[in-house]
């Protein structure tokens, strides 16, 4: 055994140094960052902005029915407003349409008319089918 004075020669002996300076941590926020919500503003229907000419045409067939798509752009054509912003707007009109129809109330839409319930049958698995009377308003002025 080795004497505990005599230094081994695989010894490393530490010399003292200066201190290093510890990094300052930055200031953690501990609440929820501000959000900005800005909302659309409504613009009236018979005043509609001009499309840009380079927007297509909304198109609507005659080969079957009409779908959500075509809709969406005519509503963007006619109101101007921004796609994003029609979808989510017909969107939730469909939502409470659909939710008035399904609970059997009759629903007064002009220009589109009066919406009557004539009769609905539970098809099965929460599905049903309503039979419904459009009386639409004369346009004949």
């Amino acid at each position: 055994m080795a004497d505990n004075d005599t230094p081994d020669t695989n010894t490393v002996k530490l010399k003292p140094g200066k201190p290093t300076a510890k990094a300052k941590l930055a200031p953690v926020s501990t609440g929820p960052k501000p959000v900005v919500v800005s909302v659309p503003q409504a613009v009236p229907v018979s005043t509609p902005k001009s499309a840009p000419a380079s927007a297509p045409k909304a198109v609507v067939s005659d080969d079957g029915p009409v779908k959500k798509g075509p809709i969406l752009d005519a509503v963007v054509e006619k109101s101007g407003i921004k796609r994003s912003d029609a979808k989510l707007v017909v969107e939730a009109l469909f939502e409470v349409m659909a939710d008035k129809l399904i609970n059997a109330e009759d629903m007064q839409l002009p220009p589109l008319g009066k919406l009557k319930i004539v009769k609905t049958k539970d098809v099965g698995k929460g599905a049903k089918a309503i039979t419904l009377k459009l009386r639409t308003p004369n346009t004949s002025e």
